[in-house]
């Protein structure tokens, strides 16, 4: 596996990261901004996800049904998304009409109108996209568990901000933040594709040569996790659950051997949870693990979807499998198969322009490098279950952090979560109890 990165960095501080993928048609393109909701303050909490939508809205030269109309007239499809740490627009289209991509990606980040009567109307938009979520208990219950674990930090609060917050913002505050974040020395533009990287460079040159310079935003001091538990009480006919720990940054060396260890945990069918909490026992329907990681931190976590009377089971058969690999270790066969399926999907995902342009974006914007797949299969091939015991010995040596959405639990599964936890504590938080 061969892969060819260019990065050209333009005088006003704007990266340009490509790569030359010659066996497709189409071009991925992201503008990927160093701002997420990891560095709001608390007042400002949904600010970053509300400038996302916005820009969507319409700018000097185009209504927002013109933008609409126009990406699609090509066959194009123009998005963006929010996260903790970074901000992305993007857009994919066949590579002859890259130039019009990218004329609407400058012309949505150098002249958006900012117009009240649809920030008035985004409002309800957006206010009405967190009810869903809070009407959703499966997504519920990961936001509760990451604002348990990092409690009183910004990467606990929703991407969304609240309804309280989200009210709040006004034109002059919008056009502020976005000012002080949307400069040229905090933006990365990836692409992936059928491109040539110094035509390229010429067009970013010409269309966002009037990107301000500013400062890459700063993003505060690490989360500090501890062992708590929250629940939620909703009439509801499930529980839904997360328990887990802190993890690793992006950037930890030990990256590699905790990717194997979710792997193995609960991220595939032949997982440990999967075997036995579902097939074995018949106590889930949905049972997995996930990895959360940050410039400085991160989590990794399991989320399981139950009858209200198996909850006690299933934390145990959770807590039993940590235990197991933190005293045990895992077994050849099992990291075996591990790193075959990473590395698997790996290279599946590099079939994809946008999976690769991603890659470039993220690792560029967080990191300041880009990490070449063959290099990602390397470190993954290093990898030992000695390793990996040695890891989960570190990340499981504390109690584990708990939030739960579902039905009244009785008096005794109260005490039982509080006990797993280690600490009798509650944390109240949106309506928990």
């Amino acid at each position: 596996m061969t892969s060819h990165y260019q990065k050209t960095t333009l005088p006003n501080g704007l990266r340009l990261v490509t790569e030359h993928v010659n066996s497709v048609r189409s071009v991925a393109i992201g503008v990927w901004v160093g701002i997420g909701s990891r560095s709001e303050a608390e007042d400002q909490a949904g600010i970053t996800h509300f400038l996302e939508h916005l820009l969507f809205k319409g700018t000097e030269h185009r209504t927002a049904r013109e933008i609409a109309e126009q990406i699609e007239s090509v066959g194009g499809q123009l998005n963006a998304f929010t996260g903790k740490e970074y901000t992305c627009f993007y857009v994919r289209i066949l590579d002859e009409y890259m130039i019009t991509g990218l004329e609407l990606l400058a012309d949505m980040l150098l002249a958006s109108r900012f117009d009240e009567d649809d920030i008035e109307r985004e409002k309800g938009v957006i206010i009405e996209e967190i009810r869903m979520y809070e009407d959703t208990p499966e997504d519920l219950v990961h936001d509760l568990f990451n604002a348990t674990i990092w409690h009183g930090h910004p990467l606990g609060r929703s991407v969304l901000g609240s309804e309280q917050t989200v009210q709040t913002f006004s034109r002059s505050d919008l056009q502020r933040f976005f000012a002080n974040h949307y400069t040229a020395d905090n933006i990365v533009i990836a692409a992936a594709g059928n491109l040539v990287h110094d035509e390229l460079v010429q067009i970013v040159s010409d269309v966002f040569s009037a990107l301000p310079t500013g400062g890459k935003t700063a993003i505060g001091s690490p989360a500090q996790a501890g062992s708590r538990l929250a629940v939620i009480t909703r009439a509801i006919e499930q529980a839904h659950i997360c328990l887990g720990v802190t993890g690793l940054g992006h950037d930890d060396q030990d990256i590699y051997h905790l990717q194997v260890l979710n792997n193995l945990l609960g991220g595939g069918s032949s997982s440990r949870l999967f075997q036995g909490i579902r097939e074995d026992r018949g106590l889930a329907y949905s049972v997995y693990s996930y990895l959360q990681s940050c410039r400085d931190c991160g989590l990794l976590t399991v989320y399981a979807g139950m009858n209200p009377g198996n909850v006690k089971a299933v934390v145990d058969l959770v807590r039993t499998e940590l235990a197991n690999i933190k005293q045990d270790g895992i077994t050849t066969e099992e990291h075996e198969r591990a790193v075959a399926q990473l590395k698997a999907t790996l290279m599946m995902n590099l079939e994809n322009t946008g999976a690769r342009m991603s890659r470039l974006g993220r690792m560029e914007l967080l990191m300041g490098k880009v990490i070449p797949p063959a290099e990602v299969i390397q470190k993954l091939s290093a990898t030992t279950p000695e390793g990996v015991q040695k890891l989960a010995k570190r990340l499981f040596a504390k109690p584990p952090t708990i939030a739960l959405v579902g039905p009244e639990l009785a008096a005794d599964g109260h005490w039982y979560l509080q006990t797993v936890v280690g600490t009798g504590e509650k944390n109240g938080i949106d309506g928990a109890h």
